[in-house]
């Protein structure tokens, strides 16, 4: 109807809707996962680098050619959406300490124990540590015989029916393997306290029957240990011990 009808007017329209509800906040961990880059602070030889996890200080070990690195990531914004929970914070977005160690390869294995390691011709020189780095032990470095390369350290629980049996009163809780390959065969040798020392290297395969280059030694809840290769007969495999 008009408005005003001694001046100007003009003509309005009225409608009605349904505004939506706003919806509740997604519970925390659910959001998009997502990948950030952090620079170390200091001058870093980042060539084949290896990561692992210790899942109960919640430090990351890094680490490539002859540097480690012990990082530690500030979850506050995380932990402030989760209800009952007070954060205790950092100072910045990320912290990281340089530790230098002659090595180049890395695992983490529970409880908390990381392995450091670097080739050498037949074996390596491996150190481990239960403290992220602020102290190292040194290690045998592998079985005897071993490969010339591309070494990989796994553990987890016992095979119950593994060759030699488990021994009936292990110095440290988990099984520690060290497998490493050759230009003909690959190796694999196991550890009854810790990494420490090793037993003799066991054949897993050769030349004949899967290419070169296997991956990782991982061990599952079993005990089963798992050596995957990318051929074997033509075929994706894993070797199973």
């Amino acid at each position: 109807m008009p408005f005003a009808p001694a001046g100007q007017s003009y003509n309005g329209t009225i409608t009605l809707e349904d505004i939506p509800a706003t919806p509740p906040p997604a519970p925390p961990g659910s959001g998009t996962p997502r990948f950030q880059n952090y620079i170390p602070p200091t001058a870093y030889n980042g060539g084949e680098p290896s990561i692992g996890s210790n899942w109960q200080t919640g430090n990351a070990m890094y680490l490539a050619s002859f540097d480690a690195l012990r990082i530690g990531f500030n979850d506050c914004h995380l932990r402030r959406k989760t209800p009952g929970r007070i954060p205790t914070c950092l100072g910045s977005v990320a912290r990281s300490d340089l530790v230098y160690r002659p090595h180049a390869s890395i695992r983490q294995h529970q409880p908390d124990r990381t392995f450091v390691s670097q080739l050498t011709g037949q074996d390596s020189i491996t150190f481990y540590t239960d403290d992220d780095g602020a102290t190292y032990s040194p290690s045998q470095g592998g079985g005897v015989p071993s490969g010339v390369d591309h070494q990989t350290i796994g553990a987890g629980p016992y095979n119950p029916n593994s060759t030699p049996p488990p021994p009936p009163h292990p110095t440290y809780p988990n099984a520690v393997y060290y497998c490493s390959q050759e230009a003909a065969t690959a190796f694999c040798a196991r550890s009854d306290d810790g990494g420490i020392t090793f037993g003799p290297g066991v054949p897993i395969y050769n030349l004949t029957q899967c290419t070169g280059i296997h991956g990782h030694v991982k061990v599952g809840p079993d005990g089963t240990a798992y050596v995957p290769n990318r051929s074997c007969g033509g075929k994706a495999t894993a070797v199973v011990r």
